[in-house]
């Protein structure tokens, strides 16, 4: 007797896509960087420099740090009250890397998919509670999971949220984690678990060969059809970014869209690159890293003119390049549940003009009354 054949639900069968970064956010998710994760004065200056960017996106919408049990105290003491903790326990910080991606239906759905986790290929000693986190989390908050075929970074990547993606070849299909598959087997497990239509490939992007996966350090879109890549003035960076921004410039996109094609200073600091184009885009605001250097001024301005009516916020990133991370690739983006593809990835311009509530405030007179009510 022949055993009935069962079949894998894709995301996409069920209408699940990936939105933007800069559409309406539910919740932006953190990893608190462990004393695994790197020496003790890194992981130190690593949180001095997270501390402020997690205070800062928490004015504007919901942020959860992912805490082993030990630094829950130390996360509400710096990060204040109004952050929510969440005990899981995780060895890198790299929550794009290492946890979800994050999805919608634009019916009221949310889900998430969960990446096969390797340790970069194996360039880190332990990753064993990094490799279920993504299954920890989802369970925890009760998501959908999607379990993708793949090993992959979610930092290998970024879209436009209309179904074009700019992934990085050299992440996807390395024969020691991915063997025997192809382009075009890529395609097909992106194009179904993320919702994408357009693929365009990178083969070659800035760093060393942990962080050489990392697409946003190299570009990134900032609306449909328009992209943002980074430029050196010497070889041999230069000659990689240029020929970057000729293939996209030359790439339509998944509406049949000519890429427009903008540029922004990188600059290598220490052996580290100092890159603009790891911005993170949430609700109402956006955040640039700073490096201390006359560039700053520069990119913050052209990050902000791109991504128009949103307030520019400038946050130090020097320590954040030094540890091998990024804006991009510590903060974790969940969209808000129901985003319509094409119709409201961004907030309405209305939206925009309303101030954003004191929740420090409110949560201050809160517990004044409280005390208060104990007194008498």
């Amino acid at each position: 007797m022949t055993q009935p054949q069962q079949t894998v639900t894709r995301p996409t069968d069920d209408g699940f896509y990936m939105p933007a970064e800069w559409c309406r956010h539910a919740r932006t998710w953190a990893a608190w960087p462990t004393t695994q994760s790197d020496s003790k004065d890194k992981f130190r200056a690593l949180k001095n420099e997270l501390t402020p960017a997690l205070k800062a996106i928490g004015g504007y919408e919901p942020v959860t740090v992912l805490a082993r049990p030990n630094d829950r105290a130390e996360i509400i003491e710096q990060c204040g009250r109004h952050i929510d903790v969440l005990n899981i326990p995780h060895i890198s910080a790299r929550l794009r890397d290492t946890g979800p991606t994050f999805l919608v239906d634009g019916k009221g759905g949310s889900a998430a998919v969960d990446w096969q986790f390797d340790g970069w290929a194996g360039q880190v000693e332990s990753w064993d509670e990094d490799a279920v986190l993504t299954h920890t989390l989802l369970g925890e908050t009760e998501i959908r999971r999607f379990r993708a075929p793949l090993t992959l970074e979610g930092t290998a990547f970024c879209g436009d949220g209309e179904g074009t993606l700019i992934a990085a070849s050299s992440a996807a299909m390395r024969a020691d984690r991915n063997q025997g598959v192809h382009k075009l087997d890529v395609f097909d497990i992106l194009s179904r678990w993320l919702g994408v239509t357009r693929v365009i490939w990178i083969d070659d992007c800035l760093g060393d060969d942990f962080s050489r996966g990392e697409i946003r350090r190299t570009c990134a879109f900032v609306a449909p059809g328009h992209v943002l890549v980074g430029q050196m003035s010497e070889d041999p960076f230069r000659s990689t970014l240029d020929a970057i921004a000729e293939r996209l410039a030359t790439a339509e996109d998944a509406q049949g869209r000519r890429l427009k094609v903008d540029r922004i200073p990188i600059v290598e600091v220490d052996g580290n690159f100092a890159t603009y184009t790891s911005f993170y885009a949430f609700n109402q605001a956006v955040l640039v890293p700073q490096y201390g250097l006359p560039s700053d001024i520069t990119a913050a301005a052209t990050v902000g003119a791109f991504l128009p009516g949103r307030r520019v916020i400038k946050t130090q990133a020097t320590e954040l390049i030094k540890s091998g991370a990024s804006l991009s690739s510590l903060l974790q983006y969940q969209p808000a549940r129901l985003l319509e593809r094409h119709k409201a990835t961004l907030l309405p311009k209305s939206a925009w003009q309303q101030p954003a509530p004191d929740y420090i405030g409110l949560l201050d007179q809160y517990i004044e009354r409280i005390e208060k009510e104990e007194d008498d």
